[in-house]
C-alpha cells in the first residue's frame, strides 16, 4: 500500500513538472528570434493588405471625380455654347422688334389736326376759333388729348379786344380737365397776360363745357375771375377709325413675315 501511494506521488510529481517544461519550452520559444520575425512579418503582412486596399479605395473615388469634373466641363462648354446662341438670336429679335416698333409706334393711335371752335363767359362774350392737334389710343379709345391755337375776339363796354390762346387739354368719356395761356390786348392801353386752369364735363372730348378762374397779370375793365368756357372740336371720328382700320390692314399684311419671325401670327383682315 506504501508502494502504491509513492506511484501515485510520483505520477503527480511527473505531470507537474512537465507542464513546467512545455510552458518553459513555449517561453523559450516564443521569444526566439526566428519566432518574433514571423510574427513581424504577419503583421506586416497584414498592413501591407489594407494599405493596398486604402490605395485602390483612393484610386477608384479619384476616378470617379475625374469623371464628373469631365462631365461637367463638357456640360459647362455646351452650356456656355447654347448661352451665346441664345444671345445671338436675342439680338436678332430684339432688331426686328424694334424696326418694327419705329414702323408701327403710331399704328393704334388716332392722330390728327381738327377745327375748333368755342365761346367763353368771362364778363363779357369772347369768341375763338383756331386749330388743335390731338391724339387718342385705340386701347382706351374713350380718352383725348390735345394742344390748340385759337384766336380770341373780345368787346366789353368800351373796347373791342383781341388775343391768342394756347391750351393743352385731357378728356376722357364724360370729364375734362385744360389749362389755357391767353394774352389779350386792345393795342392801346390795355393788357394782360392770363393763366386759367378749367375742368368740367366734355363728350369724348368733342364738346366741352368747363369751369375756369382767371389769373391775370392786370386787370382789363369788364373781365371776372369766374368763367364758363364751351369749346367744340371737329374730329369726323368714323372717317378717321376706317382710315386707320385701312392703315393696320396694309402694315400688318405688309410686316406678316417679319411678324410671324417674333412668334405674331396674323389672322385675316377683312373690312366691310
Amino acid at each position: 500500500m506504501l508502494v502504491a501511494k509513492t506511484k501515485i506521488n510520483n505520477f503527480k510529481l511527473y505531470n507537474t513538472l512537465k507542464r513546467g517544461c512545455n510552458c518553459s519550452l513555449f517561453f523559450l520559444l516564443s521569444n526566439h528570434p526566428i519566432f518574433v520575425l514571423m510574427k513581424i512579418i504577419k503583421a506586416a503582412s497584414l498592413l501591407f493588405v489594407l494599405l493596398i486596399c486604402a490605395l485602390v479605395n483612393l484610386k477608384a473615388q479619384n476616378d470617379t471625380l475625374n469623371k464628373q469634373r469631365d462631365t461637367f466641363k463638357f456640360n459647362s462648354e455646351k452650356a456656355i455654347q447654347s448661352t451665346i446662341k441664345l444671345i445671338y438670336k436675342i439680338k436678332e429679335i430684339h432688331g426686328l422688334y424694334e424696326a418694327i416698333k419705329v414702323d408701327h409706334q403710331s399704328l393704334f393711335e388716332l392722330k390728327g389736326n381738327y377745327l375748333n371752335i368755342g365761346y367763353t363767359k368771362q364778363g363779357f362774350n369772347t369768341f375763338e376759333i383756331g386749330v388743335s392737334k390731338g391724339k387718342r389710343d385705340l386701347f382706351s379709345v374713350t380718352k383725348f388729348q390735345e394742344i390748340h391755337l385759337n384766336a380770341l375776339f373780345l368787346r366789353n363796354r368800351f373796347d373791342k379786344l383781341t388775343g391768342i390762346s394756347l391750351g393743352i387739354s385731357k378728356s376722357g368719356a364724360l370729364f375734362n380737365k385744360a389749362i389755357e395761356l391767353q394774352y389779350v390786348t386792345d393795342f392801346n392801353n390795355q393788357r394782360s397776360l392770363i393763366l386759367r386752369p378749367e375742368f368740367g364735363l366734355t363728350f369724348f372730348g368733342g364738346l366741352s363745357v368747363n369751369y375756369g378762374y382767371n389769373l391775370m397779370t392786370s386787370k382789363i375793365s369788364g373781365f371776372t375771375p369766374n368763367v364758363l368756357h364751351i369749346r367744340y372740336t371737329k374730329q369726323n371720328f368714323k372717317k378717321k377709325i376706317k382710315e386707320k382700320l385701312f392703315q393696320i390692314k396694309t402694315t400688318l399684311e405688309r410686316d406678316k413675315e417679319r411678324l410671324w419671325q417674333l412668334g405674331i401670327n396674323i389672322p385675316q383682315i377683312q373690312l366691310n
